[in-house]
């Protein structure tokens, strides 16, 4: 479990530099847009000048898939052990990875009240009596923190891009398209990459607190199964 952790820390936060770098470089490639689009350049220098500047956000993506599939692990031995512990939870270890795909989809609902339940019924020091419902420590702020950035922030901004590559009528793979939204909504790109770093970082916490309080339940017994 804490191997596990830990490797989700570590990509987690490359994602989060990643994206961070990603929103600077794409500043330099802007302006290069702006160059392409009033004929300064021509399309072959402009597509280089975005390639490369779209390394770091390549990077970001490859790792999230990776963080996506180690937490499904995770999520899924944490609700496991719970269920074997006898904690009567509502989010089953099914719900690990259904949670992420079903209604209401990319706001991740499912799996944020999941992670929520995780940490009050990872509770170690429970009487036989005790509620973990109600009882133990609040769940800390870095929960709510990583849904609003990761499950609530993007969705404007998608939207935002979205009517941007319909007002260029353009494909979004024609490379004046890809100019056009580059030059005038950077800031879209910019509080993506922004938003995506605070997200990595409410998470580094999130899986820390939450590891190190599952293991002081189960001692690291359960989850070797």
């Amino acid at each position: 479990m804490s191997g596990l952790g830990s490797t989700i820390v570590i990509l987690t936060s490359i994602v989060g530099v990643a994206s961070l770098l990603s929103g600077i470089t794409q500043a330099g490639a802007r302006s290069d847009a702006r160059n392409f689009l009033d004929g300064q350049i021509s399309e072959e220098m402009f597509i280089d000048a975005y390639s490369s500047a779209s390394g770091a956000g390549a990077l970001a993506s490859a790792g999230q898939v990776a963080i996506a599939a180690l937490t499904f692990i995770l999520m899924f031995k944490m609700a496991r052990n719970l269920r074997d512990l006898d904690r009567s939870t509502t989010w089953g270890p099914p719900w690990a990875i259904a949670g992420w795909f079903l209604p209401p989809g990319v706001f991740y609902v499912i799996p944020w009240l999941m992670f929520r339940e995780l940490w009050k019924a990872s509770e170690p020091g429970l009487t036989a009596d005790s509620d973990w419902r109600t009882s133990g420590d609040p769940v800390p702020f870095s929960f709510t923190l990583w849904w609003v950035f990761f499950g609530l922030v993007p969705i404007p901004l998608a939207v935002v891009l979205g009517v941007s590559v319909v007002n260029a009528g353009l494909m979004a793979t024609d490379t004046r398209a890809v100019a056009t939204i580059l030059a005038e909504q950077y800031w879209v790109t910019l509080a993506s990459s922004v938003a995506t770093a605070i997200a990595a970082v409410a998470y580094v916490l999130l899986i820390r607190a939450l590891v190190a309080r599952h293991r002081r339940l189960t001692g690291e017994l359960a989850t070797l199964r």
